[in-house]
């Protein structure tokens, strides 16, 4: 893919610099080391459910005297269900993760990619709902193009926050002039 100006991320962006907002490294990160927990947790699940509760029980049955196995059928049953499930959830989250993290929003020019959209000119950006925006880094943009009207969000906790607020900032100056100003004054 050919870039028609440097990529900047730095606070002065001019107007014909390519902005990129890659998806957050520390979001990304945090969840991951969540899949990776469930899938692991699912495993030692698993090695208790079918391996060492049994045989403790077993062991348990050799000793005279004992009245009480150290596991019931119902928590071994437990364990080999958590086994079970676990690890196909930490694979669903590892998916989601990098689906609502994948590709980059990049602004060239006038021409906004984010994924799953196609190339959105700004002049083609009708609303900007920024109501999340100063709580929570989320702005939702609807835009027109081809007769179609359709929706996407800006999320500076997925993606990288300043080129994210740059983008923003640009999309704002351009379809709405005044709101981006007064901020400002």
């Amino acid at each position: 893919m050919t870039q028609t100006g440097p990529v900047v991320d730095s606070a002065t962006v001019p107007a014909d610099a390519e902005i990129v907002a890659r998806p957050d490294n520390w979001y990304r990160g945090k969840r991951l080391i969540f899949a990776i927990a469930l899938i692991l947790g699912g495993g030692w699940f698993a090695y208790d459910g079918w391996v060492r509760w049994p045989h403790d029980n077993e062991v348990a049955l050799k000793v005279e005297g004992v009245t009480k196995l150290p596991h019931s059928e119902l928590d071994i049953k437990i364990q080999k269900i958590l086994a079970i499930v676990l690890p196909p959830l930490g694979l669903l989250w590892l998916g989601r993760i990098f689906y609502t993290s994948r590709g980059a929003y990049r602004l060239r020019g006038d021409t906004l990619s984010v994924p799953g959209h196609p190339e959105i000119p700004i002049d083609s950006v009708t609303q900007i709902d920024l109501s999340r925006w100063d709580r929570k880094g989320i702005a939702v943009l609807e835009y027109q193009l081809n007769g179609r009207t359709a929706r996407f969000v800006l999320d500076d906790f997925i993606y990288v926050r300043k080129p994210t607020d740059d983008i923003l900032d640009r999309i704002k100056a351009r379809v709405a002039p005044d709101e981006a100003a007064a901020p400002a004054a």
